[in-house]
């Protein structure tokens, strides 16, 4: 139901919460059909996300950054899920190169940080389709 998204800076909001709840999906399953269906909801979700950032441009770089923010947390307390991964296929090439060029020389990006981060993208390996 594309009209129910939110437009203006709401939809921008409605892109953060989006990225947050995909970091929190879990599949505690070994069955095939239920992994299956995990991969397809997660599947569903990033698509949506995908939409909104082709309708709407200025959606994607807060979207990225509550990705970092996510993946770079320190807090022990939480694991972001491998979900996110679903994420990367739907990032435009040239946006990558901005993002790692800005991560890389802002000084506000802990080596820990940067470091939890790298360590779950290679984990994000084992996602498929990532």
């Amino acid at each position: 139901f594309v009209q129910c998204i939110p437009k203006g800076k709401l939809s921008v909001t409605f892109c953060q919460q989006l990225v947050r709840t995909i970091g929190h999906f879990q599949c505690v399953s070994t069955q095939e059909k239920e992994l299956r269906e995990y991969v397809s909801q997660v599947t569903k979700v990033s698509n949506l996300l995908q939409n909104i950032w082709k309708a709407e441009p200025s959606t994607l770089l807060p979207s990225l950054q509550e990705v970092f923010a996510s993946i770079s947390s320190t807090d022990t307390s939480f694991e972001p899920s491998v979900a996110l991964a679903s994420l990367v296929q739907h990032i435009p090439l040239q946006m990558i190169t901005v993002l790692i060029r800005s991560l890389t020389t802002d000084p506000n990006v802990k080596d820990a940080s940067m470091t939890q981060a790298l360590c779950r993208m290679i984990d994000w390996l084992s996602w498929p389709l990532a």
